[in-house]
Parts: structure tokens; sequence; C-alpha cells
């Protein structure tokens, strides 16, 4: 008991309170500078450009993966197909019939539906969340801005309750 008494009178409290302090506030910082690069973000488009850019990629990605999966060949044609056919047309031919059987409506031969599903199931939620934060910076900015004759700020009341969010 007398060693865990001693021990605790040679700590030096209030430098360790002093140390938490400091990195609670640098943290703090940390997380001012980066709430304020995701407002740039968003307010100069670069964070929409983004998102747009990252979900087309994933459909792109997953549509090649799930073609290549039913049998597409993704490598059916020459690049320069205008100047040099194709080395087996017979393949363009499949690869003709599976198209036509995927965007065929009355029959989901394929399961486009499901990818569909998938895919949207993933991309949505993060569009809603990208709508979400857009929607607080952009109003934060609209109260800064909108003043009525007292200048007392304008609450856009219907602006902020309204819900926006994509249908999935």
């Amino acid at each position: 008991r007398e060693k865990t008494l001693a021990k605790l009178a040679s700590l030096d409290f209030h430098e360790r309170s002093r140390q938490k302090v400091v990195s609670y506030s640098e943290s703090c910082r940390e997380a001012e500078n980066r709430l304020r690069n995701d407002i740039v973000r968003i307010l100069s488009g670069q964070a929409k450009r983004q998102l747009a850019e990252d979900w087309l990629d994933l459909i792109e990605e997953r549509a090649d993966q799930w073609l290549t999966s039913i049998g597409y060949k993704q490598d059916s044609l020459p690049d320069d197909y205008i100047e040099t056919p194709p080395q087996d047309i017979q393949i363009v031919r499949d690869n003709l019939a599976i198209i036509k059987d995927v965007i065929d409506p009355k029959n989901d031969k394929y399961g486009v539906k499901t990818l569909i599903k998938q895919l949207s199931d993933r991309i949505y939620p993060l569009i809603n969340e990208f709508i979400c934060e857009a929607r607080i910076i952009l109003q934060q900015d609209m109260n800064k801005l909108v003043k009525d004759d007292s200048h007392q700020t304008v609450h856009l009341k219907a602006f902020a309750s309204s819900e926006i969010t994509v249908a999935t």
C-alpha cells in the first residue's frame, strides 16, 4: 500500500492533465480542418464530381464482371473495329444474343435486376449521405446570407425541414 501511495505521490497530475488537454485540442483542430476541407469540397462541386466518378467506376466494374460471368466476351471487337474486322464474328453474334437477352424487359434471364438492386443498395446510401451533408452546409451558408429588415437571420424552415432522399 505504501508503495502504491508513493507511486501516486510521484505522478505529476498537472503535467498529465496538460498533455491530455493538448492532445484533445490537437484532435479538435484536426477535426475542424477536416470539416473545413469537406465544406470546401462540397461548395466547389469537387465532392459531387468525385462521388459521381466513384459510382460510375463501380457500375462499370461490376457490369463488366457481371457480363463476363454470363459469357459475354469483352475483347471480341478490336479497338479500331471500323477498319479491322473482328477475329471471330461468331463471338460477336453470341455477345449480341446475350445483350438482347439482357435488355429484354419481359425476361430477366441473367438476373440483371439483381445486379441493379445490388448496385443501388451500394450507391444510393452514398448519394443520400452526400445530400444530407450538402444540405447542412448550404443551410449554414444560406443562414449567413439571408437577412430580414431587422438584420436578424431568417431561418429557412421549409428548406431545413424538407426531406430529400433518393428513391431506391
